[in-house]
């Protein structure tokens, strides 16, 4: 059976897809207890972790790795649009960040 590691899991929307693709999580990060308390219901809590990314000292081995990183809107230009002001993201603060691409085998 295929395994996923969700990285900025949230309550785990990411991760209920490749559930129902056939994946199996084996670690999920969230920084908010509320969020992490509400995926730790949803797809238990042993691999769930509340906290920082950056402060994960082991990573299981998984096939993928996913994540949905939050955008940081800027105040500079979060009210020039109707769209950014609506979600709080679309400028030039949510491209800067790149999370690397790389295949594992």
């Amino acid at each position: 059976m295929p395994t996923v590691i969700d990285l900025f899991a949230g309550c785990g929307g990411l991760t209920a897809g490749f559930v129902r693709h056939g994946y199996t999580p084996v670690l999920a990060v969230e920084h908010n207890l509320h969020a992490a308390a509400t995926y730790a219901l949803n797809f238990g809590e042993a691999h769930t972790r509340w906290g920082d990314v950056a402060a994960l000292d082991a990573v299981p081995q998984a096939d993928v790795v996913i994540g949905g990183p939050p955008c940081q809107a800027s105040p500079t230009w979060a009210a020039s649009t109707s769209t950014t002001r609506a979600t709080g993201c679309g400028g030039s603060s949510c491209a800067s960040w790149r999370p690397p691409a790389r295949r594992c085998s």
